[in-house]
């Protein structure tokens, strides 16, 4: 055990779906399961470094845990990654398409309808049309 930490290996505990899906791609690829997690591993790496992506910003993903380890994790251990819909804005700030980017709602307003006289706006849409 003490040539594994000095090496830097570390255990993890997959779930059985995800074992069932490293052993996939294993057998699929003709890798090892080590090689087909270190693979992984470095596509994320690769997808966080290329997004700028920094430890603090977004939203914590899901980490495994080893045995005996609480359920407390520092931020150390936690990989942080945007939401889809914070890559979704910082594309089209980068295409020009927004100026800034404003945090969104948080709150949901109530849409309440005004009334209006006359013809509904649907009718008159249609009638324009003939």
């Amino acid at each position: 055990m003490a040539t594994r930490a000095a090496r830097g290996e570390r255990q993890i505990r997959l779930s059985a779906e995800r074992a069932a899906q490293v052993r996939a791609l294993a057998r699929t690829y003709q890798l090892s399961d080590d090689e087909v997690i270190a693979r992984a591993l470095d596509l994320l790496v690769a997808a966080v470094t290329a997004l700028g992506v920094s430890q603090g910003v977004g939203r914590p993903g899901p980490r495994a845990r080893n045995e005996g380890e609480s359920d407390r994790s520092s931020a150390s251990d936690t990989i942080i990654l945007p939401s889809p819909e914070d890559l979704a804005m910082q594309d089209m700030l980068a295409a020009g398409l927004l100026t800034e980017i404003k945090p969104l709602p948080t709150e949901v307003v109530p849409f309440t309808p005004i009334e209006v006289r006359g013809k509904p706006l649907s009718e008159l849409v249609i009638e324009e049309r003939r």
